[in-house]
C-alpha cells in the first residue's frame, strides 16, 4: 500500500515534533528547515492536525506546536485521515483510502511505530503500538 505525499509529510512532521518536543513548543519554521518542506505547506497540514486534536499550538515568544496527546496514542491512520483528501481521491492497488486506514488501525500503527519505520527502515513483524 502507498501513502499520499500529504500523509507522508504529516507523519514525518509529527515524528520531528515528537523528537524535539522535550525542549518546548516547536516552530513550523524549524520543522520546515529540517524536513525541507515549504512552511506554507506545513501550515496547511498543521491546520488540519490541530482541528483533529493531534497537535496543540502555543502562541507568543517561544511558541510553536506540541503533540496534542502522548505519541503512543496517535496513530498513523489518524494523521493520514486528518490531512488527506476525501476517500475517492486516493486509491492504491485497487484499494481505497478507507481500506488503507482500516489496515493501519487494525495494525495499531502509532507515531512511535512510524518513527522506527522511518528512522531505522525496519518494519517489524509485529505492528502493535510500541510502549
Amino acid at each position: 500500500m502507498r501513502m499520499s505525499t500529504k500523509g507522508r509529510v504529516a507523519v514525518a512532521a509529527l515524528i520531528d515534533l515528537a523528537l524535539h518536543a522535550p525542549r518546548g513548543p516547536v516552530s513550523l519554521g524549524s520543522i520546515s528547515k529540517r524536513r525541507q518542506v515549504s512552511l506554507s505547506y506545513l501550515e496547511q497540514l498543521f491546520s488540519h492536525l490541530r482541528r483533529e486534536g493531534l497537535v496543540e499550538s502555543a502562541r507568543g515568544p517561544g511558541g510553536g506546536y506540541r503533540l496534542g496527546r502522548d505519541a503512543r496514542e496517535i496513530s498513523v491512520a489518524q494523521i493520514v485521515s486528518a490531512v488527506d483528501d476525501p476517500v475517492e481521491d486516493l486509491a492504491t492497488d485497487g484499494k481505497s483510502k478507507v481500506h488503507f486506514i482500516k489496515g493501519l488501525r487494525e495494525a495499531g500503527a502509532s507515531v512511535a511505530h512510524a518513527f522506527v519505520v522511518f528512522h531505522y527502515g525496519i518494519f517489524p513483524e509485529s505492528t502493535r503500538v510500541l510502549a
